[in-house]
């Protein structure tokens, strides 16, 4: 974290002359007498955008910031950005649906296991597509259109046989898995309102908020069809 002094202010004003602004980082400290010295002069004290990126030109012949990353194949941004917190959210829910797949595969689930890496194949590419900026397809899984997973979710007694379910420890391991799944999905739906929501309400990329509300209704269809039986062999029925 930097601090601006007033001494600092003065001998930038005595070198320039008079400054109408002066941007700075925006976790500056700005000291007492710097901020009153600001006010006195009639300099406004604007506060840069952390987030701001770098083009390869700008960067052409030095070496990239070990704090920077690529946006896309022009730019860098900090590691910080929104958009590159959104895609390592996407990332972590990779790693989430793959470990689901084992707790599953090892319950004799191989179904779950099937629907589980259709799920992991849609996150992939919704990560690849927010990078290159193509259109979300729709989510289609269990054989099912977006708007009947919704559907489903909203109404599992009707469609699958169980009421809304409250998830417990007495549900197992692979409950508690694809709850927790859920919860991220949900994580990662406020990371990318966070990206593309605008203040005046607009949204950039509606198709992948869509997708994401859409991938937690799909996880929680899951867990109650695990609950109802949906995914147990017909040797663990007659068990």
């Amino acid at each position: 974290m930097g601090v601006l002094t007033e001494i600092e202010l003065r001998d930038r004003v005595k070198r320039e002359g008079h400054i109408d602004a002066i941007t700075v980082d925006p976790n500056t400290l700005i000291t007492p007498a710097a901020a009153q010295y600001a006010r006195e002069q009639g300099i406004k004290i604007i506060y840069g955008d952390r987030n701001k990126g770098l083009s390869k030109e700008q960067l052409k012949g030095q070496k990239k910031p070990e704090h920077y990353t690529h946006l896309d194949h022009k730019n860098l941004v900090p590691k910080t950005h929104p958009r590159i917190k959104l895609r390592g959210m996407l990332d972590l829910l990779q790693a989430l649906i793959i470990k689901a797949q084992v707790t599953a595969k090892m319950e004799g689930m191989m179904k779950l296991v099937g629907d589980l890496e259709q799920l992991l194949a849609y996150t992939r590419q919704l990560l690849r597509n927010e990078l290159t900026g193509e259109e979300i397809p729709e989510l289609k899984l269990f054989g099912l259109s977006e708007e009947e997973i919704h559907e489903y979710s909203h109404h599992p007694f009707k469609k699958i046989g169980v009421n809304h379910i409250i998830p417990s420890h007495h549900m197992g391991q692979i409950i508690a898995e694809l709850n927790y799944l859920r919860t991220v999905v949900r994580q990662v739906e406020l990371a990318a309102c966070d990206v593309y929501l605008n203040n005046d309400g607009t949204v950039e990329r509606e198709d992948i908020i869509r997708a994401l509300n859409r991938l937690s209704s799909a996880v929680y269809v899951m867990e109650c069809m695990v609950v109802a039986g949906h995914y147990h062999s017909r040797t663990e029925k007659q068990d």
